[in-house]
């Protein structure tokens, strides 16, 4: 088949490093796959309003030239910006043009029939990652909806009124995140992990507060590093902060921490638990997205509250105190989550596309 990606900019966030996984694994099980992505993102000025001008532009448009690894035969095609017209133009005739967030659905709908089955893969919130009436919109647009958790399915479907025509959960790439050296978890100094992103949603400053709690406690006997697109001001002292890292260096990261804290307060998936759960981290987590899909509370790993820093502060404190429990902890996350492969997301991708939505 040839398949063409419509994405709203190239800046590396979960969601697109979730296109390039299929878009990769797609072009090596021998289709044709095509990237289009525009320069200017659609809907600018929301980034600005949300971030400010300059986090906004140091965002977008810093990284505009260095995406996700790509297969050297996927054709990527950068856009000055997304109109109908452009796309007609730029598109080859295929088998599927996918839109792959709100702002590029009105354009995917438009486009010409001989560009392929249209298709609308939503990762999105409404009313967090966009406006509600947009979302809701984009759905009523006539293109095949695939989401990629249950949850969000549930939301799109009560939200917008629609029936989504096949979930797709999101896998883990086994080659991409691993750890060969079990963690000493009777170490003097115990590493944790946590994510920040530099958005209210995503539970910065609900995970700052449960990890100063943690360091109060502790002090000499952990070391707290974080890690995210952009350096924030003002971190406390007691915070290695580790700016934009690569898949490699965010698998270090993993590896070399004994304990991963995701504190989000909402999301449509949540990729980076999975990610250290397969790098044999003790997990603390928010039971957001797709975390009930994929851990066993109090086994797997420890699943909170969302926006309860309280709640995320006592998980980390029990894995501190229970080195025996919390390895075992590990070790049952990262053999349950093997089961979760980009193989099988990407087969059943691959099936639906292809016109199969049984």
């Amino acid at each position: 088949m040839i398949i063409s990606f419509i994405l709203p900019t190239l800046t590396l966030s979960g969601g697109v490093r979730v296109i390039f996984e299929y878009a990769n694994r797609l072009q090596n099980r021998g289709h044709q796959v095509y990237i289009v992505a525009p320069m200017i993102p659609p809907y600018w000025w929301r980034h600005i309003k949300n971030m400010g001008l300059k986090t906004a532009i140091k965002k977008y448009f810093r990284k505009y030239h260095t995406p996700c690894k790509v297969e050297k035969d996927i054709k990527i095609i950068k856009v000055p910006c997304l109109s109908t017209s452009i796309l007609n133009k730029v598109l080859p005739n295929g088998d599927v043009v996918i839109a792959t967030g709100w702002e590029t659905a009105y354009v995917v709908a438009q486009v010409r029939e001989e560009k392929g089955r249209k298709f609308y893969f939503l990762q999105d919130i409404p009313g967090i990652h966009g406006p509600i009436d947009k979302i809701r919109e984009t759905c009523t647009l006539g293109l095949r909806i695939i989401t990629i958790s249950q949850y969000l399915k549930n939301i799109i479907e009560k939200t917008c009124k629609v029936k989504i025509d096949a979930v797709i959960p999101n896998g883990i790439d086994l080659n991409k995140f691993y750890c060969n050296k079990d963690k000493d978890w009777n170490s003097n100094r115990i590493r944790i992990l946590m994510p920040y992103r530099g958005v209210p949603w995503k539970g910065d400053f609900d995970g700052l507060k449960a990890l100063e709690k943690v360091y109060l406690k502790y002090k000499d006997r952990v070391e707290i590093m974080l890690y995210g697109p952009i350096k924030p001001n003002n971190l406390p002292s007691w915070v290695k902060f580790f700016e934009n890292p690569s898949d490699d260096e965010l698998r270090e990261l993993y590896c070399k921490s004994h304990i991963f804290v995701g504190p989000s307060r909402v999301e449509s998936f949540y990729l980076p638990p999975m990610e250290a759960m397969a790098c044999k981290c003790a997990v603390v987590t928010t039971n957001v997205g797709a975390v009930p899909e994929y851990t066993l509370p109090n086994k797997t790993a420890i699943v909170v509250p969302p926006r309860n820093p309280e709640k995320i502060a006592e998980g980390i404190i029990y894995l501190i105190e229970n080195p025996a429990k919390a390895k075992k902890m590990a070790e049952r996350g990262y053999n349950y989550i093997k089961q979760f492969t980009w193989d099988i997301a990407v087969q059943k991708m691959e099936k639906i596309l292809a016109g199969d939505l049984s």
